[in-house]
């Protein structure tokens, strides 16, 4: 399975994750929307947990990168920007 495809799972459930909360994806319907078995998001991760703590991750990741770019005035706007680019 490629990284391209764990890529895709994370961003779907992003879009889940954002939109209407945890509770609002499986992983059926993230496969069901990348056209992929269930299987397929199961190879990537374990568990809805894991899921979960990869988006965690992953927002820490963008968070700290912006927030280390900026400076601490310009903060706010850029953080609102970056979340508005990535929605």
């Amino acid at each position: 399975m490629s990284i391209h495809t764990r890529l895709a799972i994370l961003k779907r459930a992003e879009g889940y994750l954002q939109a209407a909360g945890y509770a609002s994806f499986s992983f059926r319907t993230i496969a069901a929307d990348l056209g992929i078995k269930s299987a397929s998001v199961h190879y990537h991760f374990k568990s809805k947990e894991d899921l979960g703590v990869a988006m965690l991750t992953t927002y820490r990741a963008r968070f700290e990168e912006w927030s280390g770019s900026a400076e601490l005035t310009e903060l706010p706007e850029r953080v609102r920007e970056s979340f508005c680019r990535s929605a």
